[in-house]
């Protein structure tokens, strides 16, 4: 899941302007008066209409979080739901027309969401792709991918594309088949074939726009390697070899560039860094707690917030923070309702997280809310390059660069920098968010 899907090219600008920029807007108004520190709290949110596991929950243009089917007591969903955080509530939003659970849904460039594979406790699989349209609270078919794909990944491109990876298909053990969705022609086309099929993976943008898929099951073993699309020549390459298997983990790019992963059905409390440059893995310090089924979040200071899951048979409640600075995770509180695994967690323009239903020994309706210590700071303002004003071509856009793990000099190329902005290079904007605002940046 959100604000870190990819970096700006200048054939998707003005597609990306348009459905990603109110988000980061947003964040930077929040700016204004606090900044992220490293401990949080918890609080009750208002329930969902339906409980619900193995669902995605994704910010949408408008601010609020969209909830997408999933499994539930007795059959999978077709059911969606919206939040909106200024109300704290939850509202029905228009159905799917296929049931699903182990699907995958993306945020596009023009606003729209698009969900695909998953099963839907029938046949097993399904091709049928979806658009979901905000305006309208309806969705609409978007073609079929040419394999069934359950418990994959799809990732948006920087070129505006999705790129969906692996998974399984039915019974048949990991799929190594890749596909492209564009949403220009509303067409599917292949996008090459890993080295090695897989499913309950990972997949992350990287800052160069490549993508790299990490882990999962090959349906008899795990994947210890990792690899490398990239859409310019359409192929994918070697990325590296973990220091261990893989399955059903989380993966968040930190703003260093590097790619964390972490915990797993297998691995447990493991983590480890990816480097881009290097194209090596190596071993992080592991969390407190060993977890499975659990949530991963990004936060708008760099840090990244690890969220319930299961420990064997126990069901976690617990949550903890990774800070890529220090190299450390520290418990930052427990869930206040109750523990969960398979729920979803959305980052918030408020610079909040939304954790929202899942599964404990049933299906739960609740939902809940962490909220980042703040502390007082009225120098950081959301003018970001020290102009005078806030404008979403240059603030909010080199925001959004760093929350999707872009670093150095590329945050700003390609951005004109008005000729009274105070802070026109890279050093200068990057000491004024490390210093003034308190983002982790290296």
């Amino acid at each position: 899941m959100q604000l870190t899907r990819g970096f700006l090219l200048n054939t998707g600008r003005r597609i990306w302007v348009q459905a990603k920029l109110l988000p980061a807007v947003l964040v930077l108004v929040s700016l204004m008066s606090s900044v992220a520190s490293a401990a949080g709290t918890w609080a009750a949110a208002a329930p969902l209409a339906k409980g619900r596991a193995d669902h995605p929950g994704i910010l949408l243009a408008n601010g609020k979080v969209l909830v997408v089917a999933g499994d539930s007591d007795p059959d999978v969903l077709k059911t969606c739901e919206l939040y909106d955080p200024a109300l704290n509530t939850w509202s029905a939003a228009g159905s799917l027309a296929v049931a699903r659970d182990d699907h995958a849904t993306t945020l596009l460039g023009n606003g729209k969401v698009l969900v695909t594979g998953g099963g839907n406790g029938v046949d097993g699989t399904q091709t049928l792709a979806e658009l979901y349209d905000p305006t309208t609270n309806a969705w609409t078919a978007a073609g079929s991918t040419v394999a069934a794909h359950i418990a994959h990944t799809a990732t948006l491109l920087a070129n505006g594309k999705v790129l969906v990876v692996g998974g399984r298909g039915g019974l048949s053990p990991g799929l190594a088949i890749a596909e492209l969705y564009d949403p220009a022609t509303n067409a599917w086309s292949s996008a090459g074939t890993l080295t090695k099929g897989r499913y309950d993976h990972s997949a992350t943008l990287l800052a160069s726009g490549k993508v790299l898929v990490a882990g999962g099951s090959t349906g008899t073993a795990l994947a210890l390697n990792a690899e490398l699309y990239d859409p310019a020549s359409n192929a994918w390459s070697n990325g590296g070899t973990l220091t261990t298997g893989l399955a059903s983990h989380r993966a968040v790019a930190l703003a260093s560039g590097k790619v964390l992963v972490a915990g797993g059905a297998v691995s447990g409390a493991t983590s480890e860094l990816y480097d881009p440059i290097s194209n090596t893995w190596s071993a992080t310090p592991p969390m407190n707690q060993s977890r499975s089924a659990h949530s991963m979040t990004r936060l708008i200071d760099g840090t990244v917030l690890v969220v319930g899951g299961y420990a064997g048979a126990a069901i976690l409640a617990s949550s903890e923070l990774y800070d890529p600075v220090a190299n450390t995770w520290t418990a930052t509180g427990s869930l206040v309702v109750e523990p969960r695994g398979l729920h979803s967690a959305t980052l918030l323009p408020s610079g909040k997280v939304l954790v929202a239903s899942g599964y404990r020994t049933g299906y739960v309706t609740t939902s809940e809310i962490y909220s980042p210590t703040v502390a007082a700071n009225a120098t950081c303002r959301p003018d970001i390059d020290g102009d005078g004003f806030v404008t979403a071509t240059t603030d909010a856009l080199i925001l959004l660069r760093v929350a999707m793990g872009m670093n150095g000099s590329a945050v700003i190329a390609g951005i004109n920098l008005p000729a009274t902005a105070s802070r026109n290079t890279w050093p200068l904007i990057r000491d004024y968010l490390v210093t003034q605002c308190g983002f982790g940046l290296p």
